[in-house]
């Protein structure tokens, strides 16, 4: 079980600043019914099962799904499963009508992304259904730990275009996120090349940016955002 929620990003569990700063950027678009696609530990999830009148999150790992229920236990408008949605569809819950999905750093772990997000439009209700995207952002910036957690690629603007495009998905916002973070990701994974920091339970330099510069970092990019950031973030609508 270590393992597995360490490859969830376990350093990031208790950085409350950093969760709720990227939750902030998806929040205006959560609408009642949400389906969250790689729950990992959690750290929307808290957040989002106090603002849907409905949430499913499915995660692949057992694991993972037990730490959530621990950590969010479950109750009438919220349930986590064990399911890989692009292998074995929704099961009970596929004509569930979700106007939300939340998709957050997940897309770059999956071969085929154009049919993950087909399969996300197929989901979502055929009218101004909302995908909330995450994505690592700038090939540049592919380090070590891009390669230790799996990921195929991290996106430019665009290649996300592209793939709304392909997935019949409307943008309505596409921006660079967290340029502060990218600097630090450039720094260690990319110059020294560092091995192994996702695994720690906890982090010195991941609590210090968590205390101390996400604020200052937050403010910034909300009065100027940034051509450069650890992420985009994509607000898409289905279309018909």
């Amino acid at each position: 079980m270590e393992n597995i929620l360490k490859s969830s990003g376990l350093v990031l569990l208790n950085s409350a600043n950093y969760n709720r700063w990227q939750y902030e950027q998806f929040r205006p678009y959560v609408n009642e019914t949400v389906l969250e696609i790689g729950c990992g530990l959690g750290n929307l999830t808290q957040y989002l099962r106090e603002d849907a009148k409905f949430l499913l999150s499915v995660d692949t790992r057992q694991e993972a799904v037990a730490f959530i229920q621990e950590r969010c236990p479950q109750r009438a408008n919220f349930k986590v499963e064990c399911l890989d949605i692009f292998e074995e569809g929704l099961k009970e819950y596929a004509r569930h009508p979700f106007d939300t999905i939340v998709f957050s750093n997940v897309l770059e772990h999956i071969a085929d992304d154009a049919k993950a997000m087909t399969t996300c439009h197929e989901i979502l209700r055929p009218t101004a259904g909302k995908l909330l995207l995450l994505v690592p952002a700038h090939q540049f910036l592919y380090g070590t730990l891009d390669a230790e957690s799996g990921h195929y690629r991290r996106y430019s603007k665009k290649e996300i275009i592209r793939l709304a495009r392909i997935s019949h998905f409307k943008i309505l916002d596409l921006y660079a996120f967290n340029v502060s973070g990218a600097l630090g990701w450039f720094l260690n994974y990319c110059v020294l090349k560092r091995k192994g920091t996702n695994n720690a339970p906890a982090s010195l330099q991941v609590d210090f940016y968590d205390r101390f510069l996400v604020g200052p970092s937050r403010f910034l990019e909300e009065k100027i955002r940034p051509l450069v950031g650890l992420s985009y973030i994509a607000i898409l609508e289905a279309q018909k």
